[in-house]
């Protein structure tokens, strides 16, 4: 019982308190998966949901990284080289 959960004894019974990405199935007795790629259609922008156990992972085309926040694909952050010049005047 509550497996993906916590199970909570109650008078006469139990409840069930489901992990993060989790749902109570329609009986109440067990967290099933919640499809996040289902449920949030263009959540990964440019990039493809795939759903895993729990959570959701953004796959993104060339050029784009998943945030790390977000759970989406955006173009690449390069960072510039800040070069340091000694001026001999």
């Amino acid at each position: 019982m509550c497996s993906n959960g916590r199970c909570k004894n109650t008078v006469g019974g139990f409840s069930c308190k489901c992990n993060q990405g989790y749902a109570l199935d329609e009986n109440g007795i067990k967290c099933i998966d919640i499809d996040e790629c289902s449920i949030l259609h263009g959540v990964c922008g440019d990039g493809t949901c795939r759903n895993t156990p729990g959570k959701f992972i953004c796959d993104c085309k060339e050029g784009y990284e998943s945030t790390m926040m977000m759970q989406v694909c955006m173009g690449k952050q390069y960072d510039l080289l800040q070069a340091e010049h000694d001026w001999n005047l």
